[in-house]
């Protein structure tokens, strides 16, 4: 392949500075991978500074601070429960009291760790050469509690008390710890717990501790005291009922009655009534709920008294706070009108639509009347965030090396919530630019609408890309988290300064590609940048042919998914798996190169440099196929804030497995021919990535560094024992 000589000598430069600083960032990796291995809390902390009287540059009438007597817990860790006092005792002149406040705090951290009788004193030492500090630690023993014992439960068994106790969460410690704090908090619990069963009386308390004569263990026991369960029976309403609140609140009714009562559910029960009355245009209903109980029964009456107040229909709108967005534009939003009667389900839906514009910071949605006619008005108050963005964006890629891009975006193009977007970018390899117009409501429905234009040109490993195209998009979120997308797009291509191997698998270098696209998408991660839990799947198909304006006839379908699952000790699993396939139309015989699978680079199988694994011409150049394969499983570990760790595998392939120069052979001349051939070698062939990572997280995405290893690299086609990709944003 041919490159100018200005891009070559670039590539050398970023080529020499990556090398430059190669040492550094494994150096970094090093410290993150054994920072990721390491389960215990105490590991991972940073060396301990050294005292003040130890800096060389000591100012010698400060007091230094010294701990003695340590031993669970790290000077540092000590200091930094103490760190508001200690900085206050410095500030105000080395006051015993603050020194006293330093040592009450250490105190309750050994305290909230299990040592019940940990002491703390402190002595300020003036006769000294520099005055100091001196913290004295008498820790005692960590007390484990030995025995829970509860009296007088009848309806709940102790073994489900017990559990209160016991720790919850993966990875944690077995070992119960004496600590009063929690004591005290679980004993809320178990109360919480009996009140939500309908043990409205239930009562339970602590007695003293009894601890043992070696003073590390203590035994815990508790009297219950559970009273009547309570069940509400039977719920009347009385008062100024409206007539046509009959079944909306037998329906209430049907909701509460023969669950466990609570004070919660008198609360429940009068937000249902608002919330009924509300739904018919009654807004300012007042209720009232009287209980009474019967405690041989357990049997609970309730009696809603209602006054219905007045139906309120809405005679006009007024908005107001809007500087930018059309008047025109809110009220489409709204699901009420005039003559409406004011209903609370629709003053919800109203909410919500507005909200989802991302046009506003505030909404506020109200019903007044007009004084003196009485009149009824929707007030309808907003506050506009910013609508116009611009974005500067600076980048590395293993294969692209340096891109910088830049862009802006207007969400509320002329007041009317459309959206206009102009994007460039350019890179060592190749430049883009994208200008779009999106209108998320077309013609007032629910689907959005994206028409964008876009060139592109990028310098493939064994060839050079130029693209331009226009598409139009229709969105539609079909709720719970799923969005589909149909779609028609025209791209003229052109293939240039291709090696004779690829020319020579397709000489197809210019044509128009006409495309109908559809997509289902599934994604329920809870972070696009660094997801913990959640999943996004997706299934794309794309069909060209000469009857939509194409000159290319093919078909290609593609599909994939991730999950990220979280584990013990802070891990995170990520698992992603992606295929895809694209056979020629029925007067094609062969795919062009530029819209073949390529597999291999820093988000695909990462022992390979770019598009590098698969079929190659004899001059080793990747020249793609018409099937790939990844999978990939990933452990990711935060380290600090804003650092974090992963070990990864990945596997994949590129079917047909080898070129047909590799074969011998003459390109393909024969359309089933290369259909079968490309569906029989669909799962073979697979290659793996064992590696390390590192990353920095930014708001904009992780800088990402990973090394991988070929554990079957094959010299002989040109492939790398290990690959090192520097890059933004995670794999996947």
């Amino acid at each position: 392949m041919m490159h100018s000589t200005q891009g070559s000598g670039l590539s050398s430069v970023f080529n020499k500075f990556l090398l430059f600083r190669l040492r550094e960032v494994a150096a970094i990796i090093a410290i993150a991978l054994a920072l990721f291995c390491a389960h215990s809390p105490v590991a991972a902390e940073a060396p301990e500074a050294p005292d003040a009287a130890e800096s060389s540059g000591a100012n010698p009438t400060a007091m230094a601070i010294r701990i003695a007597g340590n031993q669970h817990f790290s000077e540092r860790q000590l200091r930094e429960a103490a760190a508001e006092d200690l900085t206050s005792f410095e500030r105000l002149g080395h006051r015993r009291a603050e020194a006293d406040d330093a040592a009450y705090s250490m105190e309750i951290a050994y305290r909230k760790a299990g040592f019940h009788f940990a002491r703390v004193s402190f002595q300020i030492i003036t006769e000294a050469k520099q005055p100091q500090l001196l913290f004295r630690i008498e820790e005692g023993a960590r007390i484990t509690v030995s025995d829970l014992v509860f009296h007088g439960n009848q309806i709940v068994d102790s073994e489900r008390l017990r559990a209160f106790f016991r720790p919850q969460r993966p990875g944690q410690a077995q070992e119960l710890y004496y600590v009063e704090e929690d004591v005290r908090s679980v004993l809320g619990a178990i109360r919480d717990f009996y009140l939500d069963q309908g043990f409205v009386d239930a009562r339970i308390t602590a007695r003293p501790p009894e601890f043992t004569r070696d003073g590390r263990n203590v035994h815990l026991v508790f009297d219950v005291a559970e009273g009547s369960a309570y069940v509400i029976r039977t719920i009347d309403f009385t008062g100024e009922v409206a007539p046509e609140a009959g079944e909306p609140l037998r329906l209430v009714a049907e909701e509460l009655i023969g669950k466990p009562f609570h004070v919660r559910r008198g609360q429940l029960l009068v937000q249902r009534i608002r919330e009924a009355l509300g739904n018919l245009g009654y807004p300012e209903p007042q209720v009232e709920i009287n209980e009474s109980r019967d405690p041989a029964s357990g049997n609970v009456r309730l009696e809603a008294v209602i006054r219905s107040g007045q139906l309120t229909v809405i005679d006009d709108i007024a908005i107001s706070g809007n500087q930018k967005t059309k008047t025109s534009f809110i009220e489409k939003r709204l699901a009420l009108e005039r003559g409406d009667l004011y209903l609370l389900s629709k003053k919800i839906e109203s909410f919500k639509s507005l909200y989802h514009t991302g046009l506003f910071s505030r909404i506020d949605i109200d019903v007044n009347s007009r004084e003196p006619d009485g009149k009824k008005v929707l007030e309808v108050t907003v506050a506009e965030s910013k609508s116009r963005e611009f974005s500067l964006e600076g980048g590395w890629g293993s294969y692209e090396l340096l891109r910088f891009g830049m862009g802006f975006r207007d969400k509320n193009l002329l007041g009317t919530g459309r959206i206009i977007r102009a994007e460039g970018g350019v890179s060592a390899k190749g430049e883009k630019i994208l200008v779009g117009l999106t209108d998320p409501w077309l013609l007032g429905s629910g689907i959005s609408a994206d028409l964008p234009f876009s060139y592109v040109r990028r310098e493939e490993p064994s060839f050079t890309r130029q693209e331009t195209a226009m598409s139009l998009f229709l969105s539609k979120d079909l709720g719970h988290d799923i969005a589909a997308t149909l779609g028609y797009s025209y791209q003229l291509n052109q293939i240039m300064d291709a090696d004779a191997a690829v020319s020579r698998e397709d000489p197809e270098s210019n044509y128009g590609l006409a495309t109908l696209k559809g997509q289902l998408t599934i994604d329920t991660r809870d972070d696009i940048f660094f997801p913990i839990s959640g999943y996004r799947c997706f299934l794309a198909a794309d069909l060209s042919d000469e009857a939509l304006g194409s000159e290319i006839s093919l078909v290609r379908l593609t599909a994939g998914g991730r999950i990220f699952h979280p584990l013990p000790y802070g891990i995170i699993l990520g698992l992603r798996y992606h295929t895809g396939l694209v056979l020629p139309g029925r007067d094609q015989v062969t795919i062009p190169v530029g819209e073949r699978f390529y597999n291999g680079g820093e988000n695909k199988v990462r022992s390979f440099r770019e598009s590098r694994l698969g079929p190659i011409g004899l001059d080793h150049q990747p020249v793609g196929g018409m099937a790939y394969n990844l999978a990939t499983l990933e452990f990711r570990r935060r380290i600090g804030r804003n650092f974090s760790a992963s070990l990864f595998a990945d596997l994949g392939n590129v079917s047909p497995n080898r070129s047909r120069a590799e074969e011998g052979e003459a390109p393909f001349n024969d359309r089933a021919h290369m259909i079968n051939t490309t569906l029989d070698e669909y799962f073979s062939d697979f290659r793996t990535a064992l590696g390390i990572g590192g990353q920095y997280l930014l708001p904009v995405g992780p800088i990402r560094l990973d090394i991988a290893l070929n554990p079957d690299y094959r010299p002989e086609r040109g492939e790398d024992r290990y690959v090192i990709h520097f890059s933004i944003g995670m794999a996947f």
